[in-house]
């Protein structure tokens, strides 16, 4: 393996983007994603991060379950089925239906009280959960349900070429373009073909 290839393998645990860990492995923004998707698929480049994911799995002592069922935990949470409010004292607790996992989910629990205009006491509550959609995210792409495609950054124009004499429009071929380009002497005449108007019945 390359430098760069190894540098991959470790920026790829980071995050599980490819794009990103090329781009922080050192390869160029315009060839980065292309680059990432052809990496993951090279059989000595794939070893090596299931070997990499396999020692850091041993390190911390967890497995790939516990991680995906703490994924699971934040991207099924639901906070109108598993959660309940005290009215009075502005608690929050679980339902009688939750899972006991609903409590990870919850990223933090504000509780503020305040004086209303008829001078009673009032209380509110801030429940905020975790980022579902990173979580979906995240649980999607490694059950393998999230395929990262390259990126192109080509932009391609359309020429076409007249002729005097009244020839009809013809694309103008790669030879002819080249010929321009070394005689610096229209022998066509070209222009671009701007997109065709969306015309609305």
């Amino acid at each position: 393996m390359t430098q760069k290839q190894r540098a991959f393998v470790r920026e790829y645990l980071v995050d599980l983007n490819a794009t990103q860990a090329a781009l922080r492995a050192g390869y160029s923004k315009k060839t980065a994603g292309a680059i990432g998707t052809e990496n993951l698929r090279k059989p000595i480049i794939e070893e090596e991060i299931k070997k990499a994911i396999d020692e850091r799995a041993k390190r911390v002592q967890i497995s790939a379950d516990q991680v995906l069922a703490e994924l699971a935990a934040l991207a099924t949470s639901d906070i109108m089925r598993n959660y309940v409010l005290d009215p009075d004292t502005g608690e929050v607790t679980l339902t009688d239906a939750a899972p006991r996992s609903a409590t990870r989910a919850v990223s933090s629990v504000e509780i503020s009280t305040y004086t209303s205009e008829d001078g009673s006491g009032r209380v509110q509550t801030k429940l905020k959960l975790w980022d579902k959609p990173r979580a979906l995210q995240l649980l999607a792409r490694h059950l393998g349900l999230l395929i990262e495609a390259p990126r192109s950054d080509v932009t391609i124009h359309q020429y076409m070429a007249v002729k005097p004499g009244g020839d009809e429009p013809r694309e103008l071929s790669s030879d002819e373009e080249k010929e321009e380009s070394a005689v610096g002497k229209a022998k066509v005449n070209a222009f671009e073909v701007p997109p065709e108007p969306n015309v609305s019945s």
